[in-house]
């Protein structure tokens, strides 16, 4: 009974109708803050995909919904959607040939998302696999209390560690000095 589900998967296999992606994206998660500069790879399987341009896009949690980002085609130029500020978003061209590297530069909060590269392939758009932004304050209440919290732990542990150190010298020079003739 089980040859013909392997009969199935080897025919399909062959046949070419079981794919790999032909996109693929790194990182998978970035966490970034406030002002700085992050970037994405989407790397192309075939050069064929790189012959029509990229598209980037976001899914925005707040929303719930893709926002079109910008198309970047051969020759470089740009295309960019009006909400979107053009002077910190860039795509270039990779050290591969098949590779297109997002730069974003002075994140901010609403930058948020999962960015998704597109390329257009006998009509229907193919997506990577998305890479997730969340963009942070330098110094966020959630990290500063746990680390105040820490750093007075270590502090009075340490004014803890000194005084019994010094009863401990006060106890042994007295153990010493009648242990000593005079």
């Amino acid at each position: 009974m089980e040859w013909p589900w392997l009969f199935l998967y080897l025919s399909l296999h062959i046949t070419g109708c079981q794919k790999t992606p032909p996109i693929f994206q790194t990182p998978p998660r970035i966490i970034a803050l406030n002002n700085s500069t992050m970037e994405l790879v989407c790397a192309l399987k075939s050069e064929q995909f790189t012959q029509s341009g990229i598209y980037w896009y976001r899914w925005s949690k707040e929303i719930q919904d893709f926002q079109y980002v910008l198309f970047s085609n051969v020759f470089q130029k740009h295309t960019i959607t009006n909400n979107i500020d053009k002077d910190r978003f860039n795509v270039s061209k990779g050290s591969s040939r098949h590779a297109y590297t997002l730069k974003i530069r002075k994140l901010q909060p609403l930058d948020a998302g999962t960015y998704y590269c597109a390329v257009s392939h006998s009509s229907e758009l193919l997506f990577g696999n998305g890479t997730e932004l969340s963009v942070g304050s330098s110094c966020s209440a959630f990290i500063l209390a746990p680390l105040v919290a820490c750093a007075v732990i270590l502090l009075l542990s340490l004014v803890a560690a000194i005084r019994r150190f010094q009863h401990l010298r006060r106890r042994l020079r007295l153990h010493f000095n009648k242990q000593v003739p005079k």
